[in-house]
């Protein structure tokens, strides 16, 4: 389906409440969407445009690749994370407990960025799967997916014969555990 700026913000605000960051702007994941998908393009030998005229991505995405786009995102998403935390001094509150001599407990940026490696490690090698996966579905050796429904619609939509489990993550609108 091609996807018109109404439907790539509602895709964005989807992501948005999926990330749980509301320091991330609906905007910045629109723009974001609009603008990268050369990587998309690398990745699957596609040729994904957004056409500034018509304010269109084109041509049609389908939701398999609309879903490895997605992933990119959260790849990217995790990646700065890491930076913005990386050898930074500060300290974040993460427990106070009791009133006169209570526990104060705090982990500092840096263990945050070690999760979000971590994190960012496994977002990664999820895409790659999710990558290889692809290609195979264009194998005719392998079954074909069959797709359901469409994104931004109000019923339930995926696919009747996903990835395999660890390929997936629950964040992801189009292949949910």
């Amino acid at each position: 389906m091609s996807m018109n700026l109404a439907q790539i913000s509602g895709w964005a605000s989807e992501i948005q409440e999926n990330v749980g960051d509301t320091g991330v702007s609906v905007a910045k994941i629109s723009t974001w969407l609009k603008t990268n998908l050369r990587k998309l393009n690398l990745s699957i030998n596609s040729e994904f445009y957004f056409d500034t005229g018509l304010q269109m991505i084109l041509p049609d995405m389908e939701m398999n690749q609309s879903g490895i786009y997605e992933e990119m995102y959260y790849c990217n998403y995790l990646d700065k994370k890491v930076n913005e935390n990386l050898g930074a001094a500060s300290y974040e509150w993460i427990e106070i407990q009791g009133e006169d001599q209570g526990k104060i407990r705090r982990a500092s940026r840096t263990d945050s960025s070690k999760v979000f490696a971590a994190q960012a490690k496994s977002c990664q090698e999820r895409m790659e799967k999710l990558i290889t996966w692809y290609f195979n579905i264009s194998n005719p050796m392998t079954p074909l997916q069959v797709l359901y429904n469409e994104r931004l619609s109000n019923n339930e939509y995926g696919l009747l014969y996903p990835p395999e489990e660890f390929e997936v993550r629950s964040s992801n609108s189009v292949w949910k555990k």
